[in-house]
């Protein structure tokens, strides 16, 4: 468990551990052209804070938090948890390869989407759901919201709870 004390980091995380990020106060995590969180076989839990990417040249396309591991047994869970891209053109929310990633309460603003790859599940839970990707997910997506994007699957299964703007794939 890491406790961070409020105030804005610009700092990028590298996560290679198994890491739940307890906040006092308000914490924003802004690095530039980086990604906030960059979780490399490990899982990741954070209730509360505000994720943010700066642009300071604009020729990379990072997302806020990008995972990777070697098995499907990792996650990230994410509760309450603010992504802002207004200040970054090419950024995006969230990318993902073999970990699953379970968002409850989430806010977003800018452009960007969730995108995953070969995970167990994505289950994100708010009122308004980004664009989303899901490809050759292992078991059954979730998504529930007011407003929904668009959905992409490729060999994905999907259930929607909630207005979507439009689905395509298989």
């Amino acid at each position: 468990m890491v406790v961070v004390y409020e105030g804005e980091y610009s700092e990028a995380l590298s996560v290679k551990k198994n890491v739940t990020l307890v906040t006092r106060g308000v914490v924003s995590i802004a690095p530039a052209d980086a990604p906030c969180v960059s979780l490399e076989g490990a899982s990741f839990y954070a209730q509360g804070v505000n994720f943010r990417i700066l642009d300071l040249v604009g020729n990379n396309t990072p997302s806020i938090i990008e995972a990777t591991t070697t098995n499907t047994t990792h996650e990230i869970k994410l509760e309450g948890c603010s992504f802002d891209t207004t200040a970054h053109a090419t950024a995006s929310f969230l990318s993902s390869s073999l970990v699953s990633v379970f968002m409850t309460g989430c806010h977003f603003k800018g452009e960007g989407s969730i995108d995953l790859t070969g995970a167990l599940t994505c289950r994100v839970i708010g009122s308004v759901i980004p664009n989303v990707e899901l490809t050759n997910m292992l078991s059954l997506s979730y998504l529930s919201g007011a407003s929904i994007l668009d959905v992409a699957l490729v060999d994905s299964s999907l259930a929607v709870s909630g207005n979507m703007n439009s689905v395509i794939g298989n």
